[in-house]
């Protein structure tokens, strides 16, 4: 009789375990694991909910280009701070990345090139290619440093030569801003020197274009909503 009431205890946990493992990797399947907090040694600022000094958002209108930065927290509430940067005066603003408090500055262009379809490229310059940064702004700039591409103050250094983002430059991390606006700077200083910088989109860019946010940190639809905008 006992054996019969183990073989059923038994039979029960069996059961009970297989179903809260069905639910666990469910879980996963609908809302992901989020590992960013161990990957970036347990730090607890990094968080969907951190958007304290998340900018610039620009906007442009008509003479000025309006440059808004969210501040605030969750507990307290957010609010939003601009600066208003008229066409072709030089400003430079600054995009913070907290995990070691840095920042670089950048300025904002009045127009907008099409980059050209064809490059000749002699034997005395270099191409340097990269991908699948997905929003990891710190190894991209340590990659960029130690391959003597920008200073330490994440300046152009590269001369003439070409650097290639190869696609998946956003998604998954917490600070695809961080990435895109350094390689905004980048592409302006390339040209400056004689050098250029090409982005070439992966599947990342395009799924944000047709409205697939699924692997986009939800930071950004909270910063949307701040904006008071539709996530894009």
């Amino acid at each position: 009789m006992l054996k019969r009431i183990f073989k059923i205890i038994k039979t029960i946990a069996t059961v009970v375990g297989m179903v809260v493992m069905a639910f666990f990797f469910i879980a996963i399947l609908v809302w992901g694991v989020d590992l960013d907090g161990f990957e970036y040694n347990e730090n607890p600022l990094i968080t969907s909910n951190n958007l304290h000094n998340e900018g610039p958002f620009v906007f442009e209108n008509d003479s000025l280009f309006e440059a808004f930065y969210i501040g605030g927290n969750q507990k307290e509430g957010f609010y939003l701070r601009n600066e208003a940067i008229i066409k072709n005066t030089p400003t430079p603003l600054s995009c913070y990345y907290f995990p070691d408090s840095s920042s670089f500055n950048f300025e904002i262009q009045s127009t907008i090139h099409n980059p050209a379809a064809y490059h000749n490229i002699d034997g005395s310059q270099k191409i340097l290619a990269i991908s699948d940064i997905e929003g990891n702004f710190n190894t991209l700039r340590k990659f960029l440093i130690n391959n003597h591409v920008v200073d330490n103050e994440l300046n152009w250094i590269f001369g003439r030569n070409h650097l290639v983002f190869n696609g998946d430059m956003v998604d998954r991390g917490y600070f695809v801003h961080q990435v895109l606006w350094l390689i905004y700077k980048l592409d302006y200083q390339s040209q400056a020197a004689g050098g250029a910088v090409h982005y070439i989109l992966g599947n990342h860019e395009i799924m944000n274009m047709q409205g697939n946010f699924r692997y986009a940190k939800s930071k950004y639809k909270y910063a949307a909503s701040i904006l008071d905008l539709q996530q894009i």
